[in-house]
């Protein structure tokens, strides 16, 4: 996956879907659109990166040692040495430990539901900040019937109040439906669709999507193998610099507990190549 969230999976496929939406479009003519213009920019940025003389290696790569990394394809590994290793691998959804949201069938995080081949006409969307929000209003424009599920008692809990309150106000004139306090307790299969059970009340629906937000993403890179610290928060420590704890290796963008935006990604490779290069 070329180019990171931003292109494939954040920003720029979101935009075009809820773009595609307001054109009046056949569902699957907006999923369409949507691949048309990741697919282009994806293989934009690989000729580029192709063309700029690095070596291009594709797998899972973990670290095995503190400059050492092991990229595996199938039964086939190679393990690379190097001075300087920049760790870049971006955020992942959060799961809560909610029985059977993993186990079941027809749930989505902010990347499957990207991905659909046909419109739940009932969609439940476990989360009501950002994330949460945009694909209500983009599904709630394609004609599903969208029911947003909060834990608080207001949704986009970072927004100052009265922010939160216009933005619930117009999603539920465009027939959006709230549930605040929502303590969900149970997803499970109900033949084709996926039953929420919510304060005690079980609901059913033909899809659900958890937007809980993003934890940095680093599972299995193997940094148990190195002297890198991770944060509290799952984060790789790092210092203003974006060094980490094991001189020469960086963290930049998502991974290492910043702000997740893509400006900031940048900004923090203007760092990373400034110190560099001097």
């Amino acid at each position: 996956m070329f180019s990171g969230t931003f292109i494939n999976i954040g920003c720029i496929p979101t935009k075009t879907l809820l773009v595609a939406a307001d054109k009046n479009w056949t569902f699957e003519q907006v999923m369409e659109q949507k691949e048309t213009v990741t697919t282009r920019l994806r293989n934009k940025n690989e000729v580029v990166l192709k063309g700029s003389g690095a070596s291009l290696y594709q797998g899972h790569a973990r670290f095995v040692a503190d400059k050492v990394v092991e990229v595996s394809a199938g039964e086939e590994s190679i393990q690379l040495t190097a001075e300087t290793i920049v760790i870049n691998t971006g955020a992942k959804s959060r799961v809560l430990p909610i029985p059977g949201l993993l186990d079941t069938a027809h749930v989505y995080d902010s990347t499957g539901i990207q991905n659909l081949e046909t419109r739940p006409d009932k969609l439940a969307i476990i989360g009501g900040g950002n994330i949460g929000l945009e694909f209500a209003g983009l599904y709630s424009k394609l004609g599903s019937q969208v029911t947003v599920y909060e834990a608080s008692s207001a949704i986009l809990p970072r927004e100052e109040e009265v922010v939160a309150k216009l933005a619930k106000e117009y999603m539920e004139e465009a027939g959006v439906t709230f549930v605040l306090g929502a303590k969900i307790e149970q997803v499970a299969a109900a033949g084709e669709q996926v039953a929420v059970t919510v304060n005690g009340e079980t609901v059913v629906f033909d899809a659900v999507l958890y937007a809980t937000g993003r934890v940095p993403n680093t599972a299995d890179l193997g940094l148990e193998n190195t002297a890198i610290e991770l944060l509290e928060n799952g984060a790789v420590k790092v210092d203003d610099y974006c060094e980490t704890t094991v001189p020469g290796v960086y963290a930049v963008g998502d991974v290492n507990g910043g702000p997740q935006f893509t400006y900031t990604s940048l900004d923090d490779f203007r760092i990373v190549f400034g110190k560099l290069t001097g």
